[in-house]
Formats: C-alpha cells, sequence, structure tokens
C-alpha cells in the first residue's frame, strides 16, 4: 500500500467517527455495536487495509491477465455472441394509427352524466380500418430500394400524419447494442443473419406498426471513450403562469476579469451576447470569476461546487466521472468532448437548465473489445480469488457441548416467553 491508500483508510476511520458522535457513541462503542463485540479501532483499521491491499492485488492481477489474451480469442468470442458484443446500424419510422370513438353500451350510470362529460371521458381506440392504413404506410417505406428512398417515404408519411416538428435525425440509431433495442421482435431479427445492409423489417403493436431498414449489419461497435467533468448548476429560475423564465432582460453582463487567470483557457459556449438569461448568466459568471480569482485546481472548483451549485451531486464536488457518450444534453457534452478541451479548461454552458460553469477532468478511451477482454478473465479472476483465500490458515475452535446445550436452552426459553406474552397480550 502506499500513501494515498493509507489516506484513504484513515479517512474511512474519520468518516466512522463523524458517524459514532452523530449517534452519541465513541468510535470503540460504535464499531462493537456495528459489527459486534472484539472488533476494535485497531482491529478495524488493519480489516480495511487488508481489504485495500486485496483490491489493489485483484486489480494488477485482471490487468496481467487482460494483457495476456490473445486477438485470437478475442475474436473467438465475439464471433460466438455476436448479440451480446455486436452493434447494428439501422433507420426507424413509427406509424400510429388513428384512434377514434369507440361505441360502447350505454348504462343506467352514464345515462346520468351530462353530454360534456360524456365526451371528455369518450374513448377511442384504433380501428381495424386505421391499424390496415397505418401498416400500408409502413409497407410502403418498407419497400424502399435504399436509404434515400426509406428517407423520403417516411418524411412524406410524417407530413400525412401531420407530425409536428419531425426531424428525419429522429429515425437514424447507430451503433446499437442488443440491450439498447426495446422492440424485442426486431432485436431479434436485427441480430439474425436475414438482417443485411437495406433489409427491412415491420413489427406491430397495439396501436400501429415500426418500419425498420438496416444500413450497417451486425459489426464490432466503434472506439469510443467516457469523460469526467465538474460542474456548478445555476438553474433558470421558474417562470410564472403564462411568462417565458428565460426571456432576456436588459441586465449588463459585467466583463470576466481574465488578468489573474494566464495559465487558465476559458472556453465560454454560452456569452453575455447570446445568453437568453442574462440575469441568471450574471450569477454563473461571478462563480466562474471566483475560481478565476482564486486556485486553479480541481479541488477549488468542487469546493466551489459544493457551495454553490444547485444540481444533487455537490458533495461530490459537482464531479461526473466516466460518463458515457450520449448520457447528457447535447450543449454539456458538446464541451466536454471538444477537440483540443485540455484538463483544467472551464466555461460556460447553457442547456434547457441554466447555466452550468465546467471543469473540464479528462477522457477515458473504451476499446471496443474491453467487455469481451473483461469477461473473458471475470473466471480466471474468480478462480484466483478462491484460491487465495482457501491458501490462508484459519483457526477452528471447537465447540463445548455443554455450553452450546445451554445457549440452546436459554434461547427457547427467551422464546416460550415471548409466546406466552403474546398471547397474555390485549390485542
Amino acid at each position: 500500500l502506499d500513501d494515498s491508500d493509507y489516506a484513504e483508510i484513515e479517512a474511512n476511520i474519520e468518516q466512522l467517527k463523524a458517524n459514532a458522535a452523530s449517534s452519541n457513541y465513541s468510535l470503540s462503542a460504535y464499531l462493537r455495536a456495528s459489527y459486534g463485540k472484539g472488533v476494535t479501532v485497531k482491529l478495524f483499521r488493519s480489516i480495511l487495509a487488508d481489504q485495500a491491499l486485496y483490491s489493489k492485488l485483484i486489480n494488477v492481477k485482471t490487468d496481467e491477465a487482460k494483457a495476456a489474451i490473445t486477438e485470437k480469442q478475442v475474436e473467438k468470442a465475439y464471433n460466438a455472441a455476436t448479440t451480446t458484443y455486436g452493434v447494428v446500424s439501422y433507420l426507424h419510422y413509427t406509424v400510429t394509427a388513428e384512434a377514434l370513438p369507440v361505441e360502447k353500451e350505454e348504462t343506467s350510470e352514464d345515462a346520468e352524466n351530462t353530454d360534456a362529460a360524456a365526451e371528455e371521458t369518450a374513448e377511442t381506440a384504433p380501428t381495424a380500418e386505421t391499424l390496415a392504413a397505418a401498416k400500408a404506410t409502413a409497407d410502403k417505406s418498407a419497400a424502399s430500394a435504399d436509404r434515400k428512398e426509406f428517407l423520403q417515404n417516411v418524411k412524406a408519411a410524417a407530413k400525412e400524419a401531420k407530425v409536428e416538428n419531425f426531424d428525419v435525425t429522429t429515425t437514424i440509431s447507430d451503433n446499437t447494442s442488443a440491450s439498447d433495442i426495446q422492440d424485442s421482435e426486431f432485436g431479434e431479427w436485427a441480430f439474425g443473419k436475414n438482417a443485411v445492409k437495406g433489409a427491412t423489417h415491420v413489427t406491430s403493436s397495439d396501436t400501429g406498426y415500426t418500419v425498420y431498414m438496416i444500413t450497417e449489419p451486425v459489426h464490432k461497435p466503434e472506439e469510443s471513450l467516457t469523460y469526467s467533468v465538474r460542474h456548478i448548476l445555476v438553474k433558470f429560475p421558474e417562470a410564472a403562469d403564462g411568462e417565458d423564465a428565460k426571456a432576456a432582460d436588459d441586465v449588463t453582463v459585467t466583463a470576466l476579469d481574465t488578468s489573474n487567470a494566464k495559465d487558465v483557457a476559458i472556453a465560454l459556449d454560452a456569452t453575455p451576447e447570446n445568453a437568453t438569461d442574462k440575469a441568471t448568466y450574471q450569477k454563473a459568471q461571478n462563480i466562474l470569476q471566483e475560481y478565476l480569482n482564486g486556485e486553479h485546481t480541481a479541488d477549488a472548483f468542487g469546493a466551489l461546487a459544493k457551495k454553490y451549485t444547485e444540481d444533487s451531486n455537490g458533495e461530490q464536488g459537482g464531479l461526473y466521472e466516466d460518463v458515457p457518450l450520449g448520457q447528457m444534453v447535447e450543449p454539456f457534452e458538446s464541451w466536454a468532448i471538444a477537440d483540443g478541451r485540455n484538463e483544467g479548461d472551464v466555461g460556460i454552458v447553457e442547456t434547457t437548465y441554466g447555466y452550468h460553469i465546467m471543469y473540464f477532468v479528462g477522457t477515458t478511451p473504451i476499446a471496443w473489445d474491453d467487455a469481451i477482454r473483461a469477461d473473458l478473465v471475470a473466471e480466471d479472476i474468480n478462480n484466483y480469488s478462491v484460491t487465495l483465500a482457501e491458501s490462508e490458515t484459519y483457526a477452528v475452535a471447537e465447540v463445548n457441548e455443554k455450553a452450546a446445550a445451554k445457549c440452546m436452552d436459554a434461547i427457547l426459553s427467551s422464546a416460550r416467553n415471548q409466546i406466552k406474552n403474546s398471547a397474555n397480550a390485549a390485542y
């Protein structure tokens, strides 16, 4: 173990002390109450050290095992389980059947309702005719010769159905794993032998039909990455009824003073000129200014996040760690993965939530075969752990039969008393 490992152990001890104090316990009494008699502070500290050492050992062994896996082993595992490790790319569009009023027999209770109330509660559902019309539209797109014709047919179908704000990009799903496909029927087909490039498939539901076109059949995932950032959220004020909370105002945003931040790269996606709520932007800029005026470290930024952020991760210093692509809102992610982004870069981003003061921590590359290598070594590491445990020497205590019998009598006596008390209780 190194200094950082021991520092983490002591941090755990200090946290236990705080927990104990909040419950009016000494640390020793808290450990006894939590883990049983005989668990002293010294013993607990040694257990934490053993856990840390074991974790470190397993990490080293895991890295060694992964490095020993050959490309041939990876390829064999991928070919044997493409549904688990592969992805597909496809186009899709759902044609919703028109829902019409459903006729139902009138009951005496219905007769008492007013016409207006009956109209408000009228049921609607697709009919055989509207479902057939929806299928015809889906089949037309499914008959497309290529990607271009498919998208043209989809746009025409959306226009015919009067779909508001239709965006053709919503029909595109690239590099999607089987576990991320919600339509199980399509998912099974997409990873089958018939799902070649340009192939189409239509699935049904109670409300309509979805048509799919494969643009790239099962293939290996692309190299990817996760990113880590700290941020401080300053939310937009809540809108009053009938008003826009983000309406532009007459606030003049003060200039950012960067004289003490020559070592900091500042990337402002949201600026005083394009901010939709200048008053809220000024609050965000004031926090950024406080950071620039102080120490330019991740810890310093984290302290400000604990103080100011309106997000839920303030106690973590505003840290979002190892975020996969596609998880955060687009402006947030675009800032974090912009070309040339370096550790320590800061900035301000506007999203639908408000303004985010950003601090870039770094990225972690993810090779397409990481999951395969992890699965291949999992069994080996588990076997190693078992072997390691079985190699230890354990002390075995002889059980005193008289003492055990006495203990059992006490347990039975306590049980009989509880039953007797329950029988005599008023309830």
